[in-house]
């Protein structure tokens, strides 16, 4: 996996769904770094993932 490039994270954003920003290296989860109450899914053509509220 590249890490300069790889995966994204989710920002605070109001909303059912948070945005995907890019990743950077040093990161805690490289996968899905989404924050707590929050699971990611793999369904935007924009973003490989996105995290909802579960």
């Amino acid at each position: 996996m590249n890490l300069e490039f790889g995966g994204a994270f989710c920002a605070s954003k109001a909303g059912k769904y948070m945005p995907c920003l890019p990743q950077t290296k040093g990161a805690v989860n490289i996968m899905c770094p989404c924050r707590l109450g929050l699971i990611c899914m793999s369904k935007d053509l924009m973003c490989f993932r996105r995290c909802h509220w579960i």
